[in-house]
This record gives structure tokens, sequence and C-alpha cells, in this order.
């Protein structure tokens, strides 16, 4: 192959640097230079009685060097760049770990620790037993109770899943990496578009086929995570290891919910 400026270019005769130069016209611009400089090369390797023969062979295979060189345009417009990706990575994270964490603790933890199966065996009212009766929003928290109703609301959102789930998942992700001045805009811009295209397909496949999210949202999200985590190794060790955490803490709902101790803590929780 000749580099551009190959002194070696020179040596080639004025019809075979026509043919040359015609052949690449025929290609895309950002394939032709490259293109050009190979088949120069090639033919400057070649004692001159292949030459001719070795044009005929380049134009035989100029539609196919088209279609790779579109492919590959195709493929360099929609490639993401490293810094979009790890910023999609990083609001997935903190989105998710905020979500998860909020669920586990209003939701499961609560409902097990204080024994809400037992009571409602035992027939006790059922505003004991009420979620909103239950610490910590019933202890007068004061000047936190912001704070926990935003967690509430929140494990609302992952129970709920769909755009609900979308809405808790992608608000304190995105505040939470554009705080960091050193995230990449086109990163959260891209995680902005992802977070509609999700918010519109989980809407609208329950309203078509008729059914309950069933923590299917959530587990989406997870596996989502979990691959960037594995894929992304230019994030930190410690990202990865948190945003795995965080997507493998999801992977779990669809099928604790759709048994009978997980649908009877939903109830409750709906209740």
């Amino acid at each position: 192959m000749v580099t551009p400026g190959h002194p070696g270019a020179t040596r080639l005769g004025r019809a075979d640097r026509a043919a040359v130069s015609l052949l690449a016209a025929l290609l895309p611009a950002g394939f032709r230079d490259r293109q050009r400089d190979e088949w120069t090369g090639d033919l400057l390797a070649l004692p001159l009685p292949d030459r001719r023969r070795y044009l005929v062979g380049a134009a035989r295979t100029l539609p196919s060097l088209r279609r790779a060189a579109h492919r590959r345009a195709a493929l360099d417009v929609i490639a993401l760049p490293t810094g979009v990706l790890d910023t999609v990575a990083r609001v997935l994270l903190a989105g998710l770990l905020w979500s998860m964490l909020s669920f586990y603790f209003f939701v499961p933890l609560r409902y097990y620790a204080f024994d809400i199966p037992g009571r409602l065996a035992r027939g006790d009212s059922a505003m004991v037993v009420d979620p909103k009766d239950l610490w910590p929003l019933s202890d007068g928290i004061g000047p936190f109770f912001p704070l926990w109703f935003v967690l509430h609301l929140t494990a609302w959102g992952v129970v709920l899943g769909g755009a609900f789930l979308t809405v808790t998942v992608a608000l304190p992700g995105l505040i939470a990496t554009a705080i960091s001045r050193r995230r990449h805009a086109a990163g959260l811009g891209v995680a902005a578009l992802l977070t509609i295209a999700f918010a519109i397909v989980s809407t609208t496949i329950p309203l078509l086929t008729g059914a309950q999210d069933g923590g299917f949202s959530a587990a989406f999200l997870g596996l989502a995570a979990v691959t960037l985590a594995g894929l992304r190794t230019s994030l930190p060790r410690r990202t990865r290891i948190l945003l795995a955490v965080a997507g493998l803490s999801t992977l779990v709902l669809p099928i604790w919910f759709g048994t009978s101790a997980g649908g009877s803590m939903l109830f409750w929780w709906y209740d």
C-alpha cells in the first residue's frame, strides 16, 4: 500500500494513473483516497504485463467495494463514542441504584420487618398494616418528610413499571450525572432520548397486549446495566461493580412478583 505523496506513485504510466483515478472517483469520498493508495501500491509491485489484468479485476470488485464503504459509513454514523456510552452507563447507575434502594427499603423490607403477613393472617386491622401508617412515614420525621415522600413515590415507580419506572430512573440519573461537569453532554442527550423511547415502548406494549408489567421493565433496565458493566471496561472498577449490583437487583423481580408471596406483598402495597 502506498501512502499519499509516496514517490513510487509517480512511476506509474499515464494510462495506469488515469485508470486508478477513474476507479477511485466511483467510490464514496471517505473511502476513495485509501483505496486509490492501495491500488497504486499493488500496481507498483506488479510487472507491467500483469497491471492490466489487475485493473480489470479491480473494476469487477468495484460494486462490492462501494457496498462495503456504504456499510462502514452507516456504522460510523450510528456508532456511539466511548464517552457517550460511559455517560449513559453512569445515568443508568445513578437512577437504577436510587430506584432499587427505594423499592427494597419501602416495600419488602418493611413488609417482612413488621411481619405484615403474620398480621394479615391474624386478622389485624387494615389500618395497622397500611404502608402509609408504618415507619418512617408514621413517626413524625418532620423536615425529612420530603425525602421520605420522594423515596415512597420512587418505590411506587418500580412496582408500577413502564413509564412510571422510566421517570423514577431517568430523573435522578440525569440530574446526578449532569451535576458533574466532566460528563459528556452528548451522552446526556442520548440518555434522554433513550428515556423517551423506553417510556413510549413500555407504555404501548401493555396497552396493546393487556399484559401487566410484572417487574419486566425493571428487569430490562437491569439487564442493560449488567451488559454495560461487563462491556464498558473504560469505567472505574467500582462503578462497574455498582452498576452490575444495581442491575442484578432487578432481575429477580419478574420471578418474585409472579409467586404467591410476591403477589401478596404487592396486594398489600397496592391496598
